[in-house]
């Protein structure tokens, strides 16, 4: 089974317009494995690595440039909520 998903989420700070990229490192199933050796069922053996593999090896971080359309999207606080929402 291969698996072509691509998960990334892109970071703000919205004073500065600094931005960052957050992705998993493309080899990651591998070496999450790596850090269960004794579990034989793989998909455990990820999900055990994944809560002790350093943050370093687990993902891809990038400063990215936002574009002019993104710099538009406008966020508003939902107070019900306490989350947010894009206007």
């Amino acid at each position: 089974m291969e698996d072509y998903g691509k998960v990334a989420a892109t970071f703000i700070d919205m004073q500065t317009g600094r931005a960052v990229r957050v992705a998993p490192a493309l080899d990651i199933r591998r070496h999450a494995c790596a850090y269960a050796p004794d579990e034989p069922r793989h998909y455990f053996a990820q999900m055990l690595g994944y809560q002790v593999m350093p943050d370093e090896e687990m993902f891809t971080i990038i400063e990215v440039q936002l574009t002019s359309l993104a710099r538009y999207v406008r966020q508003l606080r939902c107070m019900r909520r306490r989350n947010y929402e894009r206007a």
